[in-house]
């Protein structure tokens, strides 16, 4: 396993409010996330079964850089990678491209988690924490 390319500051997991985050509209898709910031075309997630999940990112001045994704599970401080590349997982994918779905900027990516329970999915851009995305996993 790689290892994490981005520092995670404590007081970021011990401040996750960890009611699954809520679903709203952009463009013609229902996204789950964080509306005008970040999201990421709704879809179920099931335990050790990758599916891919289209982020996109809203605000003026979205910071440059790949894509990291850092898991945290509710009542756990250990960290995980959410991101899988050819089948292996990872926690760092490309770089956003332009607009799409109404959002600033976006990029296709597959995620999966190994097991159920509540997760929250910590957001970097380059090596700015973005935002985080809470989530169920069956």
């Amino acid at each position: 396993m790689e290892k994490l390319p981005v520092k995670i500051d404590q007081n970021i997991i011990e401040r996750i409010n960890w009611e699954v985050s809520p679903v709203f509209p952009s463009g013609n898709y229902q996204m789950r996330g964080v509306p005008n910031k970040v999201g990421f075309i709704d879809a179920p997630f099931t335990a050790n079964q990758a599916h891919k999940y289209m982020w996109h990112f809203w605000g003026g001045s979205i910071p440059e850089g790949k894509l990291t994704i850092v898991a945290v599970k509710k009542g756990s401080h250990k960290l995980a990678p959410a991101l899988t590349v050819d089948g292996k997982s990872v926690w760092t994918t490309g770089v956003p491209g332009g607009p799409n779905n109404g959002a600033d900027a976006h990029i296709p990516s597959n995620m999966k988690l190994r097991e159920p329970g509540t997760w929250a999915l910590l957001v970097f851009l380059g090596n700015t924490y973005w935002d985080y995305v809470v989530i169920d996993v069956h």
